[in-house]
């Protein structure tokens, strides 16, 4: 009687772990801490970078509800700003410090940042260090990289995050204490299909912060990795599509993120499953683990990877070559729910995504923003919004009389209008000395041609 009821005992636990396992958005030790340590967080200077928009921008939000002091950080000031009046907590709004830099800039540049910082709050000093600006271009294959894209990568994801590590960490170790938050990516642990540049940026990134973290313990500086795999940048209307049901919702990592700091784990995963698995085969079964992914995942990637991209529309079949996403600015020109799922299911950031507007429904607008677009072609109060993107530059009209005013509009706000769109044609812009476009049409029929 007593072996059965152990049997069925063991039966029972080993279900119920590959429930939570199939179920989990986070590695087992992550998981296992519920809760944020709150103590650990309110009252603590918290210096966030990439903190303008995305992950950052609700990190922030997140943090100020929990009595953090904030330091926000990125290149746009007036999207910081903007995050500020919208943050509520104990020391927010009011008290939250707005300190815009490059992370690309000169060491010159990110020491004063690093005084700057030090010196708020009474120079009570950093306690949290939370790296979360990122580079990513569209994805390129390992050796059709181009030399800007690679250097660009490098210089953010890496050279810039260490730099400012090594000037902020001087301080740390004159108090005794500090801790670094790196927001780096499941693509930091098992390389991507298409992301070979990205992807070793992160491994750069890991390796740097174990060592250090091996290095400065002992002194009381912490360290804690935290990669994260597809993410849902929604921006709150409710809506999920299907391409994104198996993404991690943005609130979620940011919340997983705290956790894994306030509980001082070295090193964190948030992920829905199958990404899961394969992070944990690569870990623990390399071998295994990157045979299944040679074996199975080109057939998942395959859109990223091909020669070229096909979908059928209605009657018409759209072909876009591959090798146009490595182009510099490349980004996306969509008009409908279909098209814009179509770019999320080649793994193409929402962020790279212009919502072609002309005649919309609001219904199609609140979908678009629903799944993480943010920049959209409406009309020409969209010039201002657009140009203060650090995306490739995009431009739309409404009726053809509207073309020149709108593009000597975008001219007049300092945008850099690389090319235009069907919906605005080529005489305008041909009249205009308009460079050729460098932005994917995939709306109305539109088949590329020989012009582009």
């Amino acid at each position: 009687m007593l072996p059965l009821l152990i049997i069925s005992l063991s039966l029972f636990l080993i279900i119920a772990l590959l429930i939570k396992f199939l179920t989990a958005d986070g590695d087992f030790t992550l998981i296992s801490r519920r809760h944020v340590k709150r103590e650990e967080i309110e009252d603590k200077i918290v210096w966030i970078t990439g903190a303008s928009r995305g992950i950052g921008e609700i990190l922030a939000k997140q943090l100020a509800s929990l009595g953090a002091k904030l330091i926000l950080s990125a290149r746009n000031e007036a999207e910081l700003e903007r995050v500020k009046k919208e943050l509520t907590g104990k020391h927010a709004p009011d008290e939250v410090k707005i300190l815009p830099f490059d992370l690309a800039s000169s060491e010159d540049s990110l020491r004063e940042a690093v005084e700057k910082a030090e010196s708020f709050f009474s120079g009570a000093g950093v306690d949290y260090m939370v790296h979360n600006a990122a580079y990513e271009r569209p994805k390129s294959t390992a050796l059709d990289v181009t030399e800007e894209s690679l250097k660009a990568t490098f210089n953010i994801n890496v050279l810039g995050t260490i730099s400012l590590t090594r000037l902020l960490a001087t301080f740390m170790l004159k108090r005794g204490r500090g801790h670094f938050v790196v927001m780096s990516s499941a693509a930091g642990k098992v390389p991507a299909p298409g992301q070979a540049v990205y992807s070793a940026s992160k491994f750069a990134l890991n390796g740097y912060f174990q060592s250090l973290r091996s290095e400065l313990y002992q002194k009381g500086i912490k360290v804690t990795v935290v990669c994260p795999g597809p993410v849902e940048t929604s921006n709150g209307y409710g809506v999920t599509t299907p391409a994104r049901k198996k993404r991690v919702s943005s609130e979620r990592c940011a919340e997983l993120t705290i956790i894994a700091a306030t509980h001082g784990l070295k090193e964190a995963w948030i992920s829905h499953q199958p990404v899961l698995a394969v992070l944990y085969l690569v870990q623990y079964m390399p071998t295994i683990g990157y045979w299944f992914m040679d074996k199975f995942r080109p057939m998942v990637s395959a859109l990223a990877v091909i020669s070229e991209v096909s979908r059928v529309r209605g009657q018409e079949v759209f072909t876009v070559p591959s090798d146009a996403f490595n182009e510099p600015g490349v980004n996306f020109d969509c008009g409908s729910e279909a098209e814009i799922e179509t770019v999320l299911g080649l793994d193409f950031s929402p962020d790279g995504i212009l919502y072609a507007n002309p005649s919309k429904a609001v219904s199609h607008i609140k979908h678009a923003a629903s799944v993480g677009v943010n920049l959209t072609t409406f009309d020409s109060k969209e010039v201002d919004k657009i140009s203060s993107r650090s995306i490739a530059d995009k431009f739309g009209a409404f009726p053809d009389e509207m073309v020149v005013p709108l593009l000597q509009h975008a001219h007049q706000a300092g945008l850099e209008v690389l090319g235009v769109t069907f919906h605005v044609g080529f005489k305008a812009s041909a009249q205009l000395k308009m460079p050729r476009m460098r932005i994917l049409n995939i709306g109305g029929g539109f088949r590329a041609n020989p012009l582009f």
